[in-house]
């Protein structure tokens, strides 16, 4: 089962220029073939109107804005300054996904997880929150959460057998959970240091009698075999001194999804 990255924005409260303002950013987050440097400044431009009469707002906006950008310092700064001014659900959950277009897998998950204290019992909400936690491969935490809402429909149920799985595997093979998330968010950082988006992620077990088996996280990101390549070497530079990584025991490996495959997931 494919993990993937949520990048559907959560509308301002009802107000139509920040409603435009999200739609606009949903339309670039969804067709980064259509942004150009005018139209993004054309929306910070709307984004500080917006500042007068929402700030918290106009900072996730502005935040989405230097995410498409692939300016990394500015998510940071307007996400930090919109959770400053309020800590609601709804800045919580789109600094979530501001932070994972720049494939932050660890903020990413935090955040998604803080909104969701605020919501309670919500199913769609939490299905959300464990794809985030999976993909920053928090197995754990995502058991802990769908277990909660077995019964409510299928996803949770597919949720726990693979977190499950999950952690049967690393147990078997001996992996620390925390080791594979380790080399997880650094693929991320690897992701986000070549501007190459997450798409998803997947996780799972191979048995091998000859070598005793493997853990695989496949990073599933949107491009073509030549980003692929270059961010799986890119990722073993990370790694190639240091003495705890064994990719023949634990493999993190980048995967391309074609347009057609990233608009099946």
């Amino acid at each position: 089962m494919i993990y993937t990255n949520t990048f559907y924005m959560i509308q301002a409260r009802p107000q139509t220029i920040g409603t435009a303002l999200f739609d606009e950013v949903q339309l670039y987050v969804d067709h980064p073939e259509q942004i150009s440097d005018l139209n993004l400044r054309r929306l910070e431009r709307e984004a500080n109107k917006l500042a007068k009469a929402d700030a918290a707002t106009a900072s996730t906006i502005k935040a989405a804005i230097a995410a498409l950008r692939w300016d990394t310092d500015a998510v940071e700064y307007w996400t930090a300054n919109a959770l400053r001014l309020e800590r609601s659900y709804n800045v919580l959950a789109n600094g979530s996904i501001n932070k994972g277009l720049i494939c932050d897998l660890r903020d990413a998950a935090d955040l998604a997880y803080e909104a969701m204290q605020l919501v309670g019992n919500d199913s769609e909400v939490a299905l959300r929150t464990c794809h985030t936690l999976m993909l920053d491969a928090r197995f754990d935490e995502t058991l802990i959460l769908a277990s909660k809402f077995l019964g409510v429909n299928e996803d949770f149920e597919d949720i726990v057998i693979h977190a499950k799985s999950a952690l049967t595997n690393l147990e078997y093979l001996g992996i620390d959970p925390e080791e594979v998330k380790r080399q997880v968010e650094m693929a991320g950082l690897v992701a986000k240091e070549h501007q190459v988006r997450i798409a998803g992620i997947e996780a799972y077990g191979i048995d091998d009698f000859e070598d005793g088996g493997r853990f695989v996280a496949s990073i599933h990101i949107e491009g073509d075999i030549h980003k692929e390549i270059a961010l799986d070497a890119a990722f073993v530079e990370k790694f190639i001194d240091d003495s705890n990584w064994n990719p023949m025991k634990l493999s993190v490996e980048f995967h391309y999804l074609t347009q057609d495959e990233l608009q099946s997931n």
